[in-house]
């Protein structure tokens, strides 16, 4: 009955993202191999620009990246040179396949470089593209795996993708999913037997494909109408919808105990990949064997992709925080438990002492960001 005051009641199972997965994040993407791609020009000219998020230092990178003033702006003019690509702008084609572009740059003394020549392989970009936006994908199904592994299978007969933000309207996000469902409904060991129909995408609000599958509704569609929501706004209005006292309620399931859940899957390196040791659904203040006590320093990995559950995520994408215990001892062994959504706890102990709870170290809180 309590539900009758709302227009929709949704239920939140799990959540899970890839958080430098936006236009931006892609287009400062593309900037930064374009930048390696042409180093020595960018040696001779002593222009300097930034690691964006995700990329890594090359060898002799030191001399050319950094955060100053004149390197985010060298990212940002190239930035908006690329967006064409990114965006498939009308004609792109005819600019980026000659090979070449022409951006104004600054040196490291603020000096202004007018039409530098930047060489462009327009294939490796949109190479690069695809295989950013697969990963985000790749671990959106993985999300969604988990997700189902903590419901009825037997009561989900439907799941609808909805695309948001202005970067979904790229044909290659249409394309991936499309390839990602197709390979997904024939994995019975993730989502059992399903139909083809089980999976059915979304397009952004304010796009054809988004007024076609409303008509398909028999919703009242007006194209004409300016305020309408789009796939960018659309995302605000339901969030605004969704407040306390607002027209839709949530029902959040993903909680521990009544608390948010831990942010991230944390474990060691082993050969290349990341070997996660505790993952999200651990309760809080549980300890965990973590390693052994032999050594003084240790390392910690960390991410909150969802691929990092299945053990074969590369370890270069997951973020690294080296630890320090104060008592070295061999036959004693490092233990990590979680307090909250980004804050961990470590100390030192045996088999007897982490039961008894009379540590061989003081507890050590970390926060993770």
């Amino acid at each position: 009955m309590k539900e009758s005051r709302y227009d929709y009641v949704i239920e939140h199972f799990a959540a899970g993202g890839d958080r430098y997965l936006g236009g931006e994040n892609m287009l400062e993407l593309l900037a930064f191999q374009v930048f390696k791609n042409n180093q020595r020009t960018m040696r001779e000219l002593n222009i300097p620009f930034t690691l964006p998020a995700e990329c890594v230092k090359f060898p002799g990178s030191e001399t050319l990246i950094n955060e100053s003033q004149e390197s985010y702006l060298n990212t940002k003019q190239l930035v908006e040179k690329l967006r064409p690509l990114w965006e498939r702008h009308e004609r792109y084609e005819e600019e980026f396949g000659k090979g070449m572009i022409r951006a104004d740059l600054f040196d490291k003394a603020g000096r202004s470089k007018l039409n530098v020549e930047l060489l462009i392989d327009q294939d490796e970009m949109e190479q690069l593209i695809e295989e950013r936006i697969d990963k985000g994908i790749k671990n959106f199904f993985e999300s969604l795996r988990r997700a189902f592994a903590r419901s009825e299978h037997s009561k989900i007969n439907k799941v609808n993708i909805l695309l948001a933000g202005n970067s979904s309207k790229s044909p290659v996000v249409m394309n991936l999913f499309n390839k990602w469902i197709e390979r997904e409904v024939q994995n019975t060991q993730n989502w059992g037997e399903m139909s083809s129909a089980l999976f059915e995408i979304l397009p952004p609000l304010g796009t054809e494909g988004a007024y076609l599958k409303q008509e398909e509704r028999n919703r009242v569609v007006n194209r004409d109408i300016i305020t309408a929501p789009t796939g960018k706004t659309g995302v605000a209005f339901g969030l605004v919808q969704s407040r306390k006292g607002g027209s839709i309620k949530v029902i959040d399931r993903d909680m521990v105990n009544g608390e948010s859940k831990f942010k991230y899957f944390l474990g060691i390196r082993r050969k290349g990949k990341l070997k996660t040791m505790i993952d999200q659904e651990e309760e809080y203040n549980k300890w965990h064997l973590f390693i052994d006590a032999s050594e003084e320093d240790f390392e910690i990995y960390y991410t909150s992709l969802p691929e990092a559950s299945t053990n074969q995520l590369d370890i270069k994408q997951a973020q690294r925080k080296k630890l320090r215990i104060e008592h070295v001892d061999d036959s004693a062994f490092v233990y990590i438990r979680t307090i909250s959504p980004n804050v961990i706890e470590y100390v030192v102990a045996d088999e007897d002492s982490i039961i008894s709870r009379n540590y061989l170290s003081e507890i050590n809180k970390v926060e993770l960001s």
